[in-house]
């Protein structure tokens, strides 16, 4: 007998005891809203927003997804699924979707969920998304099942049901579960260095304010009167820039400055806090002077990864909600599945290196096609080193191959004559071995598979019928030379 499979869910969020419920609704799992949000609940991450670097890293965090083409991929080549796959991609390019995609994206990270309604228009006999509105987290709840409930004025505690087709849910997990329908977003470790520097903050522009005058201090020899001590006190205190006083001469005047306290490491330290939080990484604030090249580098390639990731997880996100619906309220056939959604994140490749390797190559006697020339570096370009068509007209001055045998040929023009019979003899011979090499070479997937190729294929390079025109007028040009020897001498 077969084992049964067991198809229900068994750790469900309402069997957990560790889970707040009282009133049909989950409460957010968050430790840092469960300790200092109460009623505020998440707007409290609101607060960090207005420091300026959080708002930068989180707008660069963003565009590394927006200033990414999209593209809307087809599920297979079928009539049916390359007709909806335009019309999808037609109904995006007619919203704001970048705008949707940056509110969406930077909400989820903070807070562990964003929330976009969706405005749906009638035009031309189909339903289209008119517009994707971003709205504020602090007005929803999740029912049991996972469903977004909208608090409203008369139902502030559980909220009501959404219509079908009608919220999308972005929701960005760091905790390694599913359990809260309410993600988990960075906020709760972003929320600490923000706090601390504010305060910090705070401290040194109240320290930068008692210090930032000298404090006067006045000495005297003798006795003073208890009245004529408050009366020089009174002085002093009111002694400003600039001002003046007359004292006795037994009376002197020091400005002694304290310090302020150096607090700039603190906040140094905690900028790079709120950084790795948002990127991933510390090279924004803490790059330095040495190895800034090579930083950068690294700092790339993290800022491309992290985007490449927001970018998947929002693409998926559309592609579950509004493609799917999109393609069902409009009844559009489609046969092997819904169109796809997605990013490019395919970088160019390099022209620097691959004029190196291409070099190299040349260096190797492999000469690129004026197709891959055009279709690797664009703009249009001759091939200066072409050879010419047989019935091309005579370079003036350029030897004939005709006179190598004519009779009072002028010494000096000899191998001029040599070397245009012989690449003329062997001109099929050399074509037919540059042939064999451009095909080794088109088929190498890297530098290293061209040279194994290359090994591998020169037992087979026939090269006697080169090796023999060659031969053939090697000897020719060492019986001339010598005839010519011969008839100086004599």
């Amino acid at each position: 007998m077969a084992d049964k499979i067991t198809t229900a869910e068994i750790a469900a969020p309402e069997t957990d005891p560790w889970v707040q419920m009282y009133t049909g609704v989950l409460a957010p799992q968050d430790p840092t809203l469960a300790r200092r949000g109460g009623a505020q609940g998440v707007a409290l991450y609101d607060e960090m927003l207005i420091d300026p670097l959080i708002m930068a890293l989180l707008e660069k965090r963003t565009l590394g997804v927006t200033s990414r083409e999209w593209r809307v991929d087809r599920a297979s080549d079928a009539p049916a699924d390359r007709s909806t796959a335009l019309a999808v991609e037609a109904r995006f390019r007619a919203i704001n979707h970048d705008q949707a995609t940056k509110g969406l994206i930077a909400g989820a990270v903070v807070k562990g969920h964003a929330i976009g309604e969706v405005m749906w228009a009638r035009r031309d006999s189909m339903f289209v998304v008119d517009r994707i509105k971003v709205r504020n987290q602090r007005r929803w709840r999740f029912a049991v099942d996972g469903s977004p409930r909208l608090l409203t004025r008369g139902n502030m505690l559980t909220g009501i049901a959404v219509p079908d087709r009608k919220i999308i849910v972005h929701r960005h997990q760091i905790h390694g579960h599913d359990d809260d329908p309410y993600g988990s977003g960075i906020g709760q470790s972003l929320y600490w260095p923000a706090w601390m520097k504010r305060v910090t903050l705070a401290a040194w522009v109240q320290a930068v304010e008692r210090y930032a005058d000298p404090m006067k201090v006045a000495t005297y020899d003798g006795n003073m009167e208890e009245k004529t001590q408050d009366q020089l006190l009174r002085k002093l205190m009111g002694l400003v820039r600039g001002g003046a006083m007359v004292l006795p001469r037994s009376v002197e005047v020091a400005l002694h400055k304290a310090e302020a306290g150096d607090y700039e490491p603190l906040l140094r330290y905690l900028d790079e806090m709120i950084t790795i939080a948002i990127l991933g990484e510390t090279l924004t604030t803490s790059a330095g002077d040495h190895g800034a090249r090579a930083l950068g580098d690294v700092h790339n390639e993290i800022r491309t990864l992290l985007a490449k990731a927001d970018a998947d997880l929002i693409c998926q996100t559309f592609n579950e909600t509004m493609v799917r619906w999109i393609v069902d309220v409009n009844a559009l056939p489609i046969k092997a599945g819904y169109p796809q959604v997605w990013r490019d994140f395919s970088e160019p490749e390099d022209l620097n290196q691959l004029s190196q390797r291409d070099e190299r190559l040349a260096q190797m006697g492999f000469r690129p096609t004026a197709q891959y020339v055009a279709e690797t570096y664009g703009g249009d370009r001759v091939d200066t080193q072409a050879r010419p068509p047989a019935d091309a007209p005579r370079p003036a001055g350029a030897p004939d191959p005709a006179f190598a045998e004519a009779a009072g040929v002028p010494v000096d023009r000899v191998p001029d004559v040599l070397a245009s019979r012989a690449l003329a003899e062997t001109a099929p011979a050399r074509g037919r071995m540059i042939d064999r090499l451009r095909e080794i070479w088109m088929s190498a997937g890297s530098y290293d598979e061209l040279i194994q190729l290359l090994l591998q294929a020169s037992p087979d390079l026939d090269v006697s019928e080169v090796a023999s025109v060659l031969a053939d007028a090697l000897a020719a040009a060492d019986v001339i030379g010598r005839s010519g020897v011969t008839t100086d001498g004599d």
